[in-house]
């Protein structure tokens, strides 16, 4: 099976090491004859695309890493029985309100809570409480790397191929406070 247009790999052998991956993880983690037989005989479909800058993908992972499932505000009414919450549907600035019984608003919220020993993201690396790195010192050392990088490991280009198209559309994460226009003539 060879994966077609700007494919790395094919959807159906994408989709067989997903699922043999996630049978073996589940497995490891004893909870794999929860799940019933019938889904490892069935065909998984793997659904990947590309994410463009990344930064609507920031934007909705950022809600979950720096915020609560529901905030307070957002509950707008609980009776005993029933919670209506508020939200706004996807390209949508119409606030609506949906009304669900006390027990579906505590299984919807504990979706978002993390199994015991899961930690969010911004306790690891440079966003933990105990990093005294500020965020542009990470970026002017990011900045000093790649031109150490650049003058260290030029050597000779190859022919052109469809992979220096690529390396020529990159562009500064950082907005202009380093240069990686050069990127292109780095060859590792």
């Amino acid at each position: 099976m060879s994966a077609k247009g700007n494919f790395l790999v094919h959807v159906k052998a994408l989709s067989s090491i997903f699922k043999a991956k996630m049978r073996d993880e589940l497995t490891k983690a004893r909870i794999a004859d929860n799940i019933p037989p019938e889904v490892w005989n069935q065909d998984w479909v793997v659904h990947c695309k590309s994410v463009g800058d990344g930064r609507a993908i920031i934007k909705y992972l950022g809600s979950y890493v720096f915020n609560v499932a529901i905030s307070n505000t957002k509950i707008v009414d609980y009776d005993g029985e029933n919670v209506t919450i508020s939200y706004k549907k996807k390209n949508s600035n119409r606030t609506r309100k949906l009304t669900i019984s006390v027990m579906e608003f505590i299984g919807r919220f504990l979706l978002h809570v993390l199994p015991h020993g899961f930690m969010k993201i911004r306790y690891y690396g440079f966003l933990a409480p105990a990093c005294k790195t500020s965020l542009q010192q990470i970026r002017e050392m990011i900045c000093r790397l790649y031109e150490i990088l650049r003058d260290i490991v030029l050597v000779k280009p190859p022919k052109k191929s469809k992979a220096d198209s690529i390396r020529n559309q990159h562009t500064s994460p950082f907005h202009g406070e380093c240069n990686f226009t050069h990127a292109k003539s780095i060859y590792i």
